[in-house]
């Protein structure tokens, strides 16, 4: 029938595979725009606080979690968390590479 090696008919579930492909490509740019506006705003503010009051203990309070469900309140609390955390150790690890230099310079 001059179908060759090729399958000339049409098979739905390429296009579910897309669908699926979309809101996964979809999800992954929504989470990278809230890791975005973390870094970029909370973390500015947490700096700003931390630099008028060193070692001054910060609680972020979440909001406006009413317009949000449950599940994904407790999603974008934990990003937050995360990011938050992965800020802190990387000035951690910043400011250790610091000691080490200073220790190495003054030959301790």
């Amino acid at each position: 029938r001059g179908q060759g090696a090729f399958k000339l008919t049409y098979d739905s579930s390429d296009e579910e595979d897309d669908d699926f492909f979309d809101s996964e490509q979809q999800i992954r740019r929504a989470r990278r725009a809230l890791e975005q506006d973390i870094d970029e705003k909370l973390q500015f503010w947490i700096d700003c606080i931390q630099s008028s009051a060193p070692g001054s203990a910060i609680l972020p309070i979440a909001s406006h979690d009413d317009f949000l469900s449950e599940e994904e309140a407790t999603l974008r609390c934990q990003i937050m968390k995360e990011r938050l955390r992965k800020h802190e150790e990387k000035k951690v690890k910043g400011m250790n590479q610091r000691l080490k230099e200073y220790d190495s310079t003054l030959g301790v």
